[in-house]
């Protein structure tokens, strides 16, 4: 069992529940900043600092593990370890996950965004009340019988295609998690395991899937960003 702690944080477990129970609709894409700054790091860079918090995160959401990773790793501090990452992961289903990492930033930021078809959900670990915020949002198509109406008059030189698609916008709703300490959760989690025999949420193949992200994001920094196949850091994806 390796000690990803974030996924036995009630906030992240009620994200997890929402997507899997489809509250979101079907999701499009997902993206976590993780800034601040300070402290700089000698043992490690940005990327490793913080990344493997919300990788693990992605993979416990979606359930999968993504199929290439782009890198650009930057040290604008001019030391010997990069101070700041951004990551790309895509994934078999055609979701999209973006990782903003550094710890050179003048707001501490810890963010987790997940865009669905249906909803938005904003999970902001530094808002310990109230974490997760539910954006009724979405862009939806409108029917055809719609598209054909005298608004296109407002955008000439738009093509026809680009009517089909409306903004819609709704309530922000905050719901109440009761709170717990996710330390707490993961030491009774191991425990029981360790009883039972059952199988850990972060088990060493959780920890290993993390560990190849981050190989792969590695390898396509080096190359200016190419995309790299996850768990074969050696294959260059044209």
């Amino acid at each position: 069992m390796v000690g990803h702690t974030f996924l036995y944080s009630p906030p992240v477990i009620r994200l997890r529940d929402m997507i899997v129970g489809k509250e979101l609709g079907a999701i499009q894409y997902l993206y976590s900043q993780r800034l601040s700054l300070g402290r700089i790091r000698t043992d490690c860079n940005a990327l490793w600092n913080f990344a493997p918090h919300d990788i693990s995160i992605l993979l416990y959401l979606l359930g999968e593990r993504p199929i290439r990773a782009s890198a650009r790793q930057f040290s604008v501090l001019h030391h010997q370890l990069e101070d700041m990452a951004f990551l790309v992961l895509e994934f078999p289903s055609g979701v999209v996950g973006h990782l903003h990492d550094s710890w050179l930033d003048p707001r501490k930021i810890r963010e987790f965004t997940v865009v669905g078809s249906e909803k938005m959900v904003v999970y902001d670990d530094t808002e310990l009340e109230l974490p997760l915020r539910i954006y009724d949002k979405g862009v939806r198509q409108l029917p055809e019988a719609l598209t054909r109406s005298t608004d296109r008059a407002f955008a000439p030189d738009q093509g026809f295609g680009e009517f089909k698609l409306q903004v819609r916008a709704g309530d922000v709703v905050a719901p109440r998690i009761e709170p717990s300490e996710p330390l707490r959760n993961e030491i009774e989690h191991f425990v029981h395991c360790a009883r039972t025999g059952e199988r850990p949420l972060t088990d060493g193949e959780h920890g290993r899937d993390v560990v190849q992200v981050l190989e792969a994001a590695e390898q396509s920094s080096a190359q200016s960003g190419a995309a790299h196949a996850i768990g074969r850091a050696d294959r260059v994806i044209a």
